[in-house]
This record gives C-alpha cells, structure tokens and sequence, in this order.
C-alpha cells in the first residue's frame, strides 16, 4: 500500500514512515488567479479552459514498488 499526501508539510518529513507528498505551488497558483481576473472571458465562450500546474512529488518511504513490476 502506498499513502501520498499534499503541499509537503513539515511534519510530513518527521511522520513514520516519512510521508510521500507534492508540493503545491501557491505562487504560480496566485499568479494563474490574478491573470484570470485582469483578463475576463469572453462572453458567449463559456468558462475558463482547464489549466494544469506543474506540482512536484516529494518520495519519501510512505510508496511501495508494485511486487512483480
């Protein structure tokens, strides 16, 4: 069994195992959300297009390799 958590909290690192995590990037997230206000859709194009960020896995010992793999 594998456990992965989210935004590599300091104590993930102390956690036992220590826990895999990713890292969420809350700046280029707060940069992607200024943009979208200064520049609003527009009408009749419906909502923003999905937009994916990079967020970078922290591997700690909380994985496992699949047996056989």
């Amino acid at each position: 069994i594998s456990v992965v958590g989210y935004d590599d909290e300091e104590i993930a690192r102390h956690l036992f195992p220590p826990l895999t995590t990713s890292i969420l990037p809350h700046l280029a997230m707060g940069q992607w959300a200024i943009e979208q206000l200064e520049t609003p859709p527009i009408p009749g194009h419906g909502r923003y297009p999905i937009t994916k960020l990079e967020c970078p896995l922290v591997e700690r010992e909380s994985v496992a390799q699949l047996k056989g793999a």
